[in-house]
């Protein structure tokens, strides 16, 4: 019966352990899912180039003659979650689109991985 069982232990045994016979098959919602968390530096780009990113990243919002315009952004897109200026929360199967626009607008960025619920 694995609702008896911790979260944490089967983070730790699959983190840590080996399956020696048959299949760990398990349920997703029993499963703690894959996360990095990036914090990413424009401080050393151009103006233009951070409002750019920005953008990008968290969206914006203009009124134009009445009409309301609004981009999601990429967070919007991919689901992130922003924990500041800087830093965000990117799913592990969104993460490798989020370096490819960081690398092509010559963004650094430090990541590390995480598991949440």
């Amino acid at each position: 019966n694995l609702k008896d069982y911790d979260k944490g232990f089967f983070l730790e045994v699959f983190r840590h352990g080996k399956v020696l016979f048959g299949k760990a098959v398990l349920s997703g919602e029993k499963m703690l899912a894959p996360y990095r968390i990036v914090y990413y530096d424009i401080s050393k780009l151009p103006a233009s180039k951070k409002v750019l990113v920005s953008k990008r990243i968290h969206g914006s919002e203009a009124n134009v003659r009445g009409k309301k315009y609004v981009y999601k952004g990429i967070r919007g897109l991919y689901g992130f979650d922003v924990f500041g200026r800087s830093i965000v929360l990117v799913p592990e199967k969104s993460f490798e689109s989020f370096k490819v626009f960081l690398d092509e607008n010559d963004v650094k960025y430090k990541e590390k991985k995480a598991w949440l619920e």
